[in-house]
Parts: structure tokens; C-alpha cells; sequence
């Protein structure tokens, strides 16, 4: 599945990256506009602007926004982040040992931004984050 997110939808978009999701966010496009660029590159619009025609958000809550994804696209929330793509630009990431910091092994750099990342203290809190998620999926009715 492949997104593009409207410009309200920034940390949606981000976290759609860190599970390996091809998420573009829009920033400065009209409805229209939006719409085109999703038919044209195969995406699915997430909006949560009733007078865009795509995929309605019930809510602004980043956790809701996700069980609402799993549930209405039977989308699969990992149980840890995907170092596919980066959660700044949406480039590819690719493996890398260069330019991290002494203490790391191993980690990823964005083929198109540069940014590098790695599993640092962070990487738990977003393991926490999507346990969350995904005991929210399985708790509540369908």
C-alpha cells in the first residue's frame, strides 16, 4: 500500500514511514490537486477533510488514525519499526556502519535526505508505541 496523507496528517505520515509504509505527505496542494496526485501515483488519499475525496479519518488521535487504517485496509501494525523508508523525506533507507556514532554497530541512511538512523533508546519507546496499537486493535470490537 502506498499513501499520501493531506498536509493535517504529518505524524500520521511519519509513522506510516516508520512501519515501512511509501507515505508522501502533501504540504501545499489544493483538493483537486491532491486527488490527481493520488490517482496518478497509485496512492491512497488520507484526509480528514470531508470535501476531499479519499479515505475519511474518524479522528485527529494519532492511535485511533492507525486502528482505523488496520481495521478499514486490513493493514498490518508491526511489532517493531521497518527501516524501509525515511520517517523525515519517505526516501529508501538503506543498511549502513558509516557516520553513526561509536557505540553503534549497525544502522540505516536515507538515500535521499542523508539522515542516518539507528536502534537507539528511541527504538523502544516506538516498540510501546505500536504495542499500544495493536492491543487497541485486538481489544476492541470490529
Amino acid at each position: 500500500m502506498r499513501f499520501l496523507c493531506d498536509a493535517m496528517l504529518g505524524k500520521l505520515a511519519r509513522w506510516l514511514r516508520i512501519i515501512g509504509y511509501d507515505t508522501e505527505l502533501a504540504t501545499n496542494e489544493g483538493d483537486s490537486s491532491l486527488e490527481a496526485r493520488a490517482r496518478l501515483e497509485g496512492r491512497i488519499l488520507l484526509t480528514l477533510d470531508k470535501s476531499v475525496k479519499g479515505l475519511h479519518l474518524p479522528s485527529q488521535n494519532l492511535d485511533d488514525q492507525l486502528v482505523f487504517l488496520a481495521r478499514e485496509l486490513g493493514m498490518e501494525i508491526p511489532s517493531e519499526p521497518i527501516p524501509l523508508r525515511c520517517p523525515k523525506c519517505n526516501g529508501e533507507l538503506e543498511p549502513t556502519s558509516v557516520g553513526l556514532p561509536n557505540y553503534v554497530d549497525k544502522g540505516w541512511k536515507c538515500k535521499r535526505c542523508g539522515q542516518l538512523y539507528w536502534e537507539g533508546s528511541h527504538w523502544m519507546r516506538m516498540r510501546s508505541f505500536l504495542k499500544r496499537v495493536r492491543d487497541k486493535i485486538s481489544s476492541q470490537p470490529t
